[in-house]
């Protein structure tokens, strides 16, 4: 486990604008969307996802360092699957999430 006080995260929490792409029947829509990247009490990475002024969707990341700017995030649960990185260098969040409830999804965005 990443000790998170002493790395590059710190420096990328805060709220990411950014499009969110889900396709439904086969057909792809984009919709503007927020997410948020905080810690937790327990120095958690905590994922929140907001589409339409509400929240739609939170979860904790594990995290895992590629290089000093680039980490890998991760979230396996009995129902979602979510799969990203974070830029720290250029302040950017990406990530593919699959569940039952909302299919399949990705977001792209900056901080």
């Amino acid at each position: 486990m990443l000790n998170l006080e002493e790395n590059e995260l710190n420096k990328v929490t805060g709220c990411y604008t950014g499009k969110l792409f889900k396709v439904v029947d086969d057909f792809k829509y984009e919709v503007e969307a927020k997410t948020s990247l905080t810690f937790d009490d327990s120095n958690n990475l905590r994922l929140e996802i907001f589409m339409d002024g509400c929240g739609s969707g939170e979860m904790n990341l594990l995290t895992k360092e590629v290089n000093t700017d680039v980490f890998e995030v991760s979230c396996d649960d009995k129902d979602e699957h979510l799969s990203g990185k974070i830029d720290a260098y250029n302040k950017m969040l990406s990530f593919k999430v699959e569940s039952p409830r909302s299919g399949e999804t990705e977001f792209v965005g900056c901080l």
